[in-house]
């Protein structure tokens, strides 16, 4: 797996270790207290089947915040935003059909009047050992800006405020353009 986030490769580690010799380890072999690295920006979704649909059970807060809208309690599909709903749908879909682990990694995409660079991951989880039921998916944000710099003049005092955080612990980190397509 070929990530670059401390955050997302500790949560990776963490989720073989929780293999434990099984194909996928299960939502109840993870605490809040083993997640702390990544807390604010997991989320948690359900996998419902016929048809295959994906319900956050949680939406991390700072994901939430970041994306301008709360999933929680809602399935993918019912997203106010279209484009969000098939990129993370077709990632999902992609994790659950293949049986594995996904990650992703963006360079400078728009989003409303960002300009982002991003990574995600996207795990499997198992009641049963052998059903993709449960996704731990997160993303997280390196070096985020504004698409233009009189917009940055005058939203500046409120983006410092907002509270967001961000991974800069590797801001030269070799970026490549789409190394998974969520969109499928």
């Amino acid at each position: 797996m070929d990530l670059h986030s401390p955050g997302l490769i500790a949560l990776y580690d963490l989720w073989a270790q929780r293999r434990a010799g099984r194909e996928f380890p299960a939502r109840r072999d993870f605490q809040p207290c083993d997640l702390k690295q990544v807390l604010g920006l997991l989320s948690i979704f359900e996998v419902h089947r016929d048809p295959l649909r994906f319900k956050c059970r949680l939406h991390g807060s700072i994901a939430a915040q970041r994306l301008g809208f709360d999933m929680t309690g809602k399935f993918v599909d019912e997203a106010p935003k279209p484009k969000w709903s098939q990129g993370a749908g077709g990632h999902f879909r992609r994790v659950v059909i293949e049986r594995a682990p996904s990650a992703a990694r963006y360079q400078n995409i728009i989003y409303g009047e960002w300009v982002l660079n991003m990574e995600s991951l996207v795990l499997p989880l198992s009641n049963d050992g052998s059903q993709v039921d449960c996704l731990f998916a997160t993303v997280v944000y390196y070096d985020p800006r504004l698409k233009s710099p009189e917009w940055l003049k005058e939203a500046e005092p409120a983006a410092s405020r907002s509270g967001f955080q961000y991974d800069y612990r590797e801001p030269n980190a070799p970026v490549r353009d789409k190394v998974t397509d969520p969109a499928g």
